[in-house]
């Protein structure tokens, strides 16, 4: 994993930066059939893998943050948080804030 130089001044971006990145994502779609690479999501560097799995027989899904910008890389971590459907399978440093006038997170 790739950390940034460490820096006690980090702040994760916020609302109005969230959005403008989040406008910004990109859907890699995989070439074709013979195509090895994968379809991906990629947001601010951050490549999310979605695709069916044959051999494993079942829906795969992957974060690389080796590619991840700086924006959203922590002094030696990476704030994560994985939801499936409604439930929280991992969380790594997360913080729940509410942006004011919000009364429930999305």
């Amino acid at each position: 994993m790739r950390t940034a130089p460490a820096s006690h001044d980090f702040r994760f971006p916020d609302e109005e930066v969230c959005a403008v990145v989040n406008n910004a994502a990109v859907f890699h779609a995989q070439a074709g059939p013979d195509d090895e690479g994968l379809p991906c999501v990629e947001i601010a560097g951050v490549l999310v893998f979605a695709h069916l799995d044959a051999s494993m027989q079942t829906v795969r899904v992957s974060i690389h943050l080796d590619t991840a910008d700086e924006l959203v890389i922590q002094p030696r971590k990476t704030v994560l948080h994985v939801k499936v459907e409604d439930s929280t399978v991992f969380s790594g440093g997360a913080v729940l804030t509410r942006p004011r006038g919000q009364s429930h997170p999305r």
